[in-house]
């Protein structure tokens, strides 16, 4: 079975450590965060790193803006 995980706040910080990480262990990514622009960047920084072996779906949220999320995480 594939491994995956989604991150919220992949941006910057803790998130976007934890990208790279769950990234190098081979598992797919969902990156959620309100900077489309940073996680595009993420996006191309880890698949320099990794190659094409890891799949990535970026998507925008704001989890404050609680009525998104879910519809965001069934995406």
């Amino acid at each position: 079975m594939a491994k995956s995980a989604v991150i919220t706040g992949a941006s910057s910080g803790i998130g976007r450590s934890l990208a790279f990480a769950f990234a190098k262990n081979g598992y797919s990514l969902g990156l959620l965060a309100r900077r489309y622009d940073l996680l595009k960047s993420l996006k191309q920084e880890i698949l320099s790193q990794t190659g094409d072996s890891v799949r990535i779906e970026l998507r925008v949220l704001d989890i404050t803006m609680y009525r998104d999320v879910f519809k965001i995480l069934k995406e």
